[in-house]
């Protein structure tokens, strides 16, 4: 930390405490004068924007804070476990999100014209995929004798990153659905024939709950979760922005 920034958190009333070994981000653990332990992100030079970070934890409780203490901005946000795993999984969001938005000043996010045409790109490979897979098919039942009544079946997918992101989200409302009663700061892990979920409930509004976290399959494949589901069972799962 440089011996100005250094000098401005200590005369703001803040203890400077250990840093944080983060890809992609600089995180400093701070305690404030009522001894509240804190944790202020910044952006490294090849990492995500201080605009990027703020809006991956704007979510939390309590809300984060801006601190103007450098030639950008860094964000201040309580310390907790949940937290951690919030600011450590940015790095690879922000990578995603670059390609899909850019942050106007005074503005906020704002999705690019391009990504619609790019959404348009994923789907003219698997259309043409599954056209020819059809006639394959209907020409090799053609051909075959009418007493073989025995079909194939394809195998069944073993890893949650195999599913589309509406069997995603349908996979993940009827693992939670199951759960005890979601409440603000609970904790979950859960063991499925798709993967390891570990989750957080960041907090609860009525029967919505925001949860975060990750999902490992058993090769080591991981999906992160950052969604907005209610706990009823009777509405949608929302995945939301980073």
């Amino acid at each position: 930390m440089r011996n100005l920034l250094s000098r401005k958190l200590s005369a703001s009333g803040y203890t400077i405490g250990a840093k944080l070994r983060l890809r992609g981000v600089e995180a400093i653990c701070l305690e404030n004068r009522t001894g509240n332990a804190m944790l202020l992100i910044s952006g490294s030079r090849f990492g995500p924007s201080w605009a990027q970070i703020h809006k991956a934890v704007e979510y939390l409780t309590p809300k984060p804070v801006l601190l103007s203490l450098g030639s950008t901005p860094a964000v201040l946000v309580e310390d907790s476990a949940s937290a951690r795993l919030l600011i450590g999984s940015i790095h690879e969001r922000a990578k995603v999100d670059r390609k899909r938005e850019v942050h106007l000043e005074g503005v906020g996010f704002v999705l690019l014209d391009t990504e619609v045409k790019l959404e348009l790109k994923k789907f003219i490979l698997p259309a043409i995929s599954v056209a020819l897979v059809i006639a394959l098919g209907v020409f090799w039942s053609a051909g075959e004798p009418t007493d073989q009544t025995e079909v194939a079946l394809p195998a069944l997918n073993d890893c949650i990153a195999e599913l589309s992101s509406a069997e995603f989200e349908k996979w993940l409302s009827q693992t939670l659905s199951s759960a005890e009663v979601l409440s603000g700061g609970l904790q979950l892990q859960k063991q499925t024939e798709l993967g390891q979920l570990d989750i957080v409930v960041e907090s609860t509004i009525g029967s919505a709950a925001k949860v975060t976290g990750t999902v490992t399959c058993a090769d080591g494949r991981q999906l992160l979760v950052n969604h907005r589901i209610d706990a009823s069972g009777e509405g949608a799962v929302l995945e939301l922005g980073s």
